[in-house]
């Protein structure tokens, strides 16, 4: 096979057809068909240390051949790449943040971010974005995890008592109008949010999988991510944050999850606990108002 290229290419190519070799390829009419810039991107690509995913607003996929022409990763990782958890509220963020920092071995460094719904519009605009991670939950149990953050903030921060003494008031003075008007949450949008985050190869890791099977979760987010970490490696990340390891130990001290952690983070995780605490009427509204998503993730 001879690839031709240069000024004289059309002469040379003449000569060695008439030689009789069959495969002869002219590589300044490859050029010509190629556009420049992925021309660059090819030639560049082994030594690439900008964002590998792509951007997620991004419908002609301006950087998806960064995505797709990086190299898989390996331990240890480049010291300039981050990485964003991008989730609704209350559904096991600092949790998944800390086995990742865990099983990338990068605990206590900050490069695990949490991003929540709509931030991800802005973070993922930051440089060298070594991945995002959408984590969901059944709304039925954020509501009842956030309330009960909520109160626990409010004494944690000067308040004489939680603004909010049941689930209901917070429900219904809090978070319906939050959810519904605040741009954080596309105005309520919360199907367009998962939609547009799988349209752009964004894994997706449901709360309740989580709990149910913390490695296999961690599993499928370094795979989607492309870095290549020891089964070992992995299964020592959700060792580590078990609760009779995180209670026995006391949770990280550094970072920012070491930070949440020893600000009350330290729960055992669980799913289902609405059916124990949700009053009626605010069950009744969930299901209703949040139909569409409860639907999408398979929580209706």
């Amino acid at each position: 096979m001879f690839l031709v290229g240069g000024p004289r290419a059309s002469k040379r190519i003449d000569q060695l057809a008439l030689a009789g070799y069959p495969h002869v390829y002219n590589l300044n009419e490859m050029a010509r068909k190629t556009p420049a810039k992925r021309r660059l991107l090819v030639a560049l690509a082994p030594s690439f240390s900008g964002s590998r995913v792509p951007a997620m607003l991004d419908p002609i996929a301006q950087t998806e051949p960064h995505h797709t022409l990086s190299e898989p990763l390996h331990p240890p990782l480049p010291s300039q790449l981050v990485f964003l958890v991008n989730s609704l509220p209350k559904s096991g963020s600092v949790w998944l943040c800390g086995m990742l920092e865990h099983a990338m071995d990068i605990s206590g460094s900050d490069r695990v971010r949490i991003s929540h719904c709509a931030d991800l519009v802005f973070d993922q605009n930051q440089p060298n974005l070594g991945g995002a991670v959408s984590l969901v939950r059944d709304m039925r149990d954020v509501v009842v995890s956030w309330f009960h953050d909520v109160a626990k903030s409010d004494l944690r921060t000067g308040f004489e008592r939680a603004r909010y003494p049941d689930i209901a008031s917070f429900y219904f003075e809090c978070f319906v109008g939050l959810i519904g008007k605040s741009d954080r949450y596309f105005g309520g949008d919360l199907i367009g949010w998962i939609d547009r985050n799988c349209a752009n190869y964004c894994p997706l890791i449901k709360y309740e999988d989580m709990v149910a099977d913390p490695q296999r979760a961690l599993t499928k987010v370094l795979n989607a991510w492309r870095i290549h970490v020891p089964e070992a490696q992995v299964a020592a990340a959700a060792r580590a944050f078990e609760p009779f390891s995180l209670r026995k130990s006391g949770g990280p001290r550094d970072g920012y999850v070491g930070k949440m952690y020893q600000h009350g983070h330290l729960r055992n995780p669980g799913s289902g606990n609405w059916q124990k605490e949700l009053p009626a009427e605010v069950l009744s509204d969930i299901e209703r108002r949040f139909a569409d998503y409860q639907q999408r993730l398979g929580y209706a």
